[in-house]
């Protein structure tokens, strides 16, 4: 219900503010580049099955890739029926695995598929500032005004820093069960240590991660370039291609949060204000036009779970 309530506030705002322009948005639906941008935004998707299928066979998962690809866009559809951005994931746990022991290794794998797919971003995020910083400190003049863009971007660094090693010293704390011995109430603490010991299977699979990450470089650049052609079909002129390559991946980052059902809403409004900062009002239309995309990947996942999928102990492709 909170989150709900916060997707109405932010579309809301988004409304009354200008920041989404439905003239525009359906001007961007007769443009070619959009269907590009969709293509690209497909492409990234497709790539991510891959980065999930090498950490499901790390720990002997050895499903085939149509399954894969099956549980990735049911996880689509239960984001857009369920209120919440995990809830697509425990729903792929629940198909994927049916007794509780595996459902958290499978837990354990989308987990460390969501690090490393933030990871990745993270690194375009520091390659793009490097790249701008060395070479085209101009591109941080916009109009007649220069923003102080190396402060923000600094802060912005230090935060995700911070939410990084927050998170590792959470895990951390987990396996070597530090919480159980904290007074205080942490919902499904027992389930979160089950959880975490079971990333911890992952140490010794360096290869898989390495192999995992490699593949999560590879499929942020259609991602990346789907937002570049979504810019395109809206006409955004202000934008170079680095700019996208900067913003997209701390958009994508602050969408991840689970503030909103799948983002809706809180994405919007994260990517308008990041675009404002370099002089683009239209970044909550672009986000529009991604999220239209994983909307239809939703849609797809419906139909896969009308058809039905068969579960661990019903289909041997599980084993």
């Amino acid at each position: 219900m909170v989150k709900l309530t916060i997707l109405s506030l932010a579309i809301f705002y988004l409304i009354k503010s200008g920041a989404i322009e439905f003239q525009k948005i359906k001007l961007m639906f007769k443009n070619p580049w959009s269907l590009i941008g969709l293509f690209f935004l497909t492409m990234a998707t497709l790539i991510s099955i891959f980065r999930w299928k090498t950490l499901l066979f790390a720990l002997d998962f050895r499903l085939n890739l149509p399954i894969i690809a099956k549980l990735t866009f049911i996880g689509f559809a239960y984001n857009l029926l369920i209120p919440g951005s995990v809830s697509g994931d425990l729903m792929k746990a629940y198909y994927l695995a049916r007794n509780e022991d595996r459902k958290l290794l499978v837990v354990s794998t989308i987990i460390l598929d969501r690090v490393i797919g933030i990871l990745s971003l993270f690194s375009f995020f520091i390659l793009s500032i490097t790249y701008i910083a060395f070479n085209n400190t101009e591109l941080f003049i916009t109009g007649t005004q220069l923003f102080n863009v190396k402060d923000e971007n600094i802060k912005i660094l230090i935060i995700i820093l911070l939410l990084i090693i927050m998170l590792f010293i959470f895990l951390w704390a987990l396996k070597n069960n530090y919480l159980t011995r904290i007074k205080i109430y942490i919902p499904f603490k027992s389930s979160l240590y089950k959880v975490a010991n079971s990333i911890t299977l992952y140490r010794n699979k360096w290869k898989a991660i390495s192999t995992a990450y490699f593949i999560s470089i590879v499929g942020q650049i259609p991602l990346i370039l789907s937002f570049f052609f979504f810019g395109k079909a809206i006409h955004e002129e202000s934008f170079h291609l680095i700019h996208y390559f900067l913003l997209v991946p701390i958009s994508m980052m602050l969408t991840a949060i689970p503030i909103s059902p799948g983002g809706l809403g809180t994405g919007e409004l994260f990517t308008f204000k990041l675009f404002q900062v370099f002089g683009s009002t239209n970044g909550a239309n672009v986000m529009i036009l991604f999220h239209i995309g994983t909307i239809i990947f939703g849609l797809i996942g419906l139909i896969v779970i009308l058809f039905g999928i068969p579960k661990e102990s019903d289909d041997k492709s599980y084993n």
